[in-house]
């Protein structure tokens, strides 16, 4: 028998995440912690399992996502009215997307070759 270890990566969305696509399906939503913060599973387009926990805004688009596919932007911190910092995000969610379709992006198409200029002797 051989056994594959599928522990989720645990992702953060600090410094290093900002304006980085995190692309997947949403595989698992659960609640963990006393605090009963939503987290949430990912199979993302290169086949690792990840996980991140929820926020008010993640929280308000995925909490009825499981088994969309969902890309998710953290775009920076945001201080609020009262002085604390929350955490801002784009989140888009393709809900055309059929369950088996790949996740992997679309190849980005070659750029044209640009002319040959010819050089005039004089």
């Amino acid at each position: 028998m051989s056994w594959e270890k599928k522990n989720p990566e645990k992702i953060t969305f600090d410094a290093t995440m900002k304006d980085k696509e995190l692309i997947g399906r949403i595989t698992n939503i659960g609640r963990a912690g006393r605090l009963n913060v939503n987290t949430y599973v990912m199979v993302t387009a290169d086949d690792k399992l990840v996980t991140f926990l929820g926020n008010t805004v993640l929280d308000k688009v995925l909490s009825d996502e499981a088994g969309s596919l969902v890309k998710i932007v953290y775009t920076g911190d945001m201080p609020t009215s009262g002085g604390f910092k929350v955490k801002q995000f784009d989140v888009f969610v393709d809900h055309e997307a059929a369950p088996d379709e790949a996740l992997a992006p679309e190849p980005e198409s070659e750029p044209e070759p640009e002319p040959v200029k010819a050089n005039k002797k004089k």
